[in-house]
């Protein structure tokens, strides 16, 4: 996995637009923003907060290292003191993102050389997303957990 001597550019409450909201099922919906120059690796997580507002989640990232644009996957949950907030967020609001932090990632030099099996449940599934993605030609096995065919998201 993914060293701490690797480099990665931190980010410390800088502001980013939102693009859009894409829902997936009754309760979860991917945030795309606006990418603002951050750069992660696949498998990070990243702090997210409504523009303005102190509270904070922690949340994978979902979209690919090269994509020109961030997404998160997010499940709203009944008294989520965040996601009912970003449930309701529109196109151009803005949110402040901490990060990206962790050293959930392969190791490129193993990218292209072992198997990789990945086990998740639900909306888990987000840095397992990011990191197929970023990894063209990547040899693996998901298992993804779900309890209705609907929630298997973006399968």
């Amino acid at each position: 996995m993914y060293s701490e001597k690797d480099e990665h550019c931190f980010t410390m409450n800088k502001s980013y637009k939102i693009d859009s909201l894409k829902q997936l099922t009754d309760s979860v919906f991917v945030v795309r923003m606006e990418k603002n120059g951050l750069q992660f690796r696949a498998g990070q997580n990243i702090s997210v907060a409504v523009h303005g507002d102190a509270e904070r989640r922690d949340y994978s990232v979902y979209s690919a290292e090269h994509d020109n644009f961030l997404e998160i996957l997010v499940k709203e949950v009944e008294n989520g003191r965040v996601s009912r907030k970003l449930r309701i967020l529109n196109p151009g609001d803005k949110l402040s993102i901490d990060g990206p932090f962790g050293f959930f990632s392969p190791k490129v030099e193993e990218t292209g050389t072992r198997k990789f099996l990945f086990i998740a449940s639900g909306t888990g599934i987000a840095p397992f997303h990011s990191i197929v993605l970023s990894n063209p030609g990547l040899d693996y096995t998901l298992l993804h957990g779900v309890k209705y065919e609907h929630e298997a998201y973006d399968k």
